[in-house]
């Protein structure tokens, strides 16, 4: 993974701890790399990471045993994908909806280029 300076790296490595749990890397009670591991191997300070893990425990989408280490939680998947879908709609959607608005392009015409894109981005 390359870090960018958009955002911190310890925000960047929760989106990829949480992004790798949406597509099915990590299961519900699946171990997840340690805080040192992660660390070494991508040469960040061990706070940095500890600091990705606690915002998704706070977050309720991972869990602590003791000793044992880091692991997903249950429904961790299904809680991501409705936070993200949320963050969409709020964000993305209402930017979008405006766009549309000040161009006046007709929602006939958004929903084909919609349908469009989208069945070329599945294949």
């Amino acid at each position: 993974m390359e870090f960018t300076n958009d955002m911190p790296i310890y925000l960047q490595l929760k989106k990829m701890v949480e992004e790798g749990i949406i597509t099915g890397t990590y299961h519900t009670d699946d171990t997840l790399p340690s805080i040192r591991n992660l660390a070494q191997g991508y040469r960040l300070n061990p706070q940095t990471v500890a600091s990705a893990f606690s915002e998704l425990m706070n977050d309720g989408v991972i869990y602590k045993k003791r000793g044992l280490g880091f692991f997903v939680a249950e429904k961790a998947r299904e809680n991501l994908l409705q936070r993200r879908k949320v963050e969409f709609y709020e964000k993305d959607v209402s930017e979008f909806a405006k766009i549309v608005n000040f161009l006046g392009i007709e929602i006939n015409e958004i929903c084909e280029l919609l349908k469009k894109r989208i069945e070329e981005e599945s294949r």
